[in-house]
């Protein structure tokens, strides 16, 4: 495959973002499923991309990076790729221009934050920051008619079909530390402890995981990119008696370490469309107990909770869970390898070039 094939247009609004996110791992790997077969591409990021290879090949709609405003990030950057001309656009930014108008129009990724809990539905301030947005998306719904849909999970394809009349096709997205964190599998005695991995950021619910070292007594660890130096120092003071072990912007291979060695993984964030540390636990054999109200809960329904008091029960349980259930908890992910992503969706982009 070659040039005349034309060029895949990716837009990834978060290409420019030095903050690591499943999100952006995950069109990264869309990229690489065109690098690795020969096709063309360019990408659209808000800002100019932190990798020179990706810059040489990209257009953006600012010069400086800009840490607030993702959702209208997203809109923006959607709006610049109108003026391509590809075979086919790869949308990895969620917002439903109508660029199928201009070229066969694939989306891949969750549901709008409307459609289920999160911060944008809980708090007021975060509601009225959130309306231009959610007005946007209304005018936008006849482009999901038109749009190839490729989300991240039944949960969202479910919350999607609550809105309009459309049945996406869904994909789970890639481990793409899955060799690493394999590495992390083992049978051997675990250390009696909880890890969450998650930014540090409100919309996480981080408190939670406080609240579950609180009614159980473990040690806990919490680990993400630091992006709300006032809510860490908040999640510190309110861990104050308890054996909290915070490590902001961990490196990759300590997480690795750390999946190797606790017993449970515990995730707060209700309405999560899919939750990859979820995923990344089950690889390294680390039992997840994770919400009912997410997409994680497809993977582990055993271990799946209503409220903080069931959460707590489930972490207790699942310090004792048998050999073969971890085994079974890895066999699980197995497909999630990120080689396999890039094939299943290669197929669905295929048709057009």
């Amino acid at each position: 495959m070659g040039r005349d094939l034309g060029y895949v247009a990716v837009i990834a609004h978060g290409l420019g973002s030095s903050t690591v996110s499943g999100e952006l791992q995950v069109a990264k790997q869309g990229v690489e499923m065109l690098r690795e077969r020969n096709v063309e591409f360019t990408v659209v990021s808000f800002s100019r991309p932190a990798d020179k290879e990706l810059a040489e090949k990209a257009r953006w709609v600012s010069p400086f990076r800009i840490s607030r405003f993702d959702k209208y990030q997203r809109v923006l950057t959607v709006l610049k790729a109108r003026g391509l001309k590809p075979r086919v656009f790869l949308n990895y930014s969620g917002f439903p221009d109508s660029l199928s108008e201009v070229a066969p129009h694939v989306m891949y990724g969750g549901v709008f934050a409307f459609l289920t809990p999160s911060k944008y539905t809980r708090s007021r301030l975060w509601r009225l920051y959130y309306y231009p947005y959610k007005a946007l998306v209304m005018r936008h719904l006849d482009e999901l008619k038109k749009a190839k849909l490729i989300l991240n999970s039944n949960y969202s394809a479910k919350a999607l079909r609550s809105l309009i009349d459309v049945d996406p096709k869904v994909i789970y997205p890639p481990i793409v530390n899955f060799d690493l964190y394999s590495r992390s599998f083992n049978l051997g005695p675990r250390e009696p402890s909880v890890l969450t991995v998650a930014r540090f950021e409100r919309g996480k619910s981080l408190e939670r995981s406080i609240e579950i070292a609180r009614m159980t007594g473990l040690r806990l660890y919490l680990v993400g990119s630091l992006s709300d130096r006032r809510y860490f120092e908040e999640l510190r003071e309110r861990s104050r008696g308890l054996d909290v072990v915070f490590l902001p912007n961990a490196k990759t291979a300590e997480i690795a370490e750390l999946l190797a060695r606790v017993a449970v993984y515990f995730h707060p964030t209700e309405g999560e469309h899919f939750g990859m540390p979820i995923a990344e636990a089950m690889v390294a054999g680390v039992v997840p107990v994770v919400p009912r109200e997410s997409g994680g809960y497809e993977l582990v329904p055993e271990f799946g909770y209503s409220t903080l008091e069931e959460a707590a029960e489930y972490v207790r349980q699942a310090l004792g869970v048998s050999q073969d259930f971890r085994k079974e908890l890895r066999m699980r992910v197995e497909g999630l390898r990120p080689e396999n992503y890039r094939a299943r969706l290669f197929e669905e982009i295929s048709e057009y070039l």
